[in-house]
């Protein structure tokens, strides 16, 4: 394996590629980003857990350990891009097409982006398991605060950029055009977003 990038991403966690095997995503989340940026011309250069989830889809509607989603999203950002900027426009475009699909559209344009963000701890806990969203402030204000909580090193300051993108899809599919979300704080295990539309 020859991918500094995931290399020190894998190194940064407790156990690895096996670390907190509590905090899952659903499959659908890493199916889209495999479908949108897929590793299959890189396998010889992943660890074998994640050729695995490369070449033996899961189910959209069962759970993938998040170290492991996240670890191929690393792989995806060395292998297949040139810079951050061009990572985040492919996280954008593949959000905006997993949530305006018949799985989620439907829903997110019926709540409005008031209810997406006040429900978002049990909209959150659709996709996530062991992670922590919070709302801080009024949604009524068209501003507010998110704050993501983590286990140690989880995530990187570019997972939680990409996070910012799904947000902002997320309010813009609810109907905040023009949606803003911004990464104002990050440590190994939280990360503080500005979001207004």
């Amino acid at each position: 394996m020859a991918v500094p990038r995931l290399e020190a991403y894998i190194r940064a966690l407790p156990q690895g590629l096996d670390s907190y095997p509590d905090h899952v995503v659903k499959a659908s989340v890493v199916r889209s980003s495999l479908d949108a940026m897929p590793l299959l011309p890189h396998l010889s250069q992943l660890p074998a857990p994640l050729v695995e989830l490369v070449m033996r889809p899961i189910p959209h509607s069962q759970w993938v350990p998040e170290v492991r989603s996240e670890a191929l999203h690393e792989a995806m950002r060395e292998l297949r891009f040139t810079d951050d900027e061009s990572f985040l426009a492919a996280v954008a475009a593949g959000n905006r097409a997993l949530l305006s699909g018949v799985l989620y559209g439907f829903l997110f344009r019926l709540i409005g982006v008031s209810r997406l963000l006040r429900g978002g701890v049990s909209r959150w806990e659709q996709m996530h398991r062991g992670t922590r969203f919070i709302l801080q402030g009024d949604p009524e204000s068209r501003g507010v605060v998110l704050r993501l909580g983590f286990p140690p090193h989880l995530y990187t300051p570019l997972s939680c950029r990409a996070y910012g993108e799904a947000f902002r899809v997320a309010m813009e599919v609810a109907g905040g055009a023009g949606a803003r979300v911004v990464v104002t704080d990050y440590t190994p295990t939280f990360a503080l977003y500005s979001a207004q539309w």
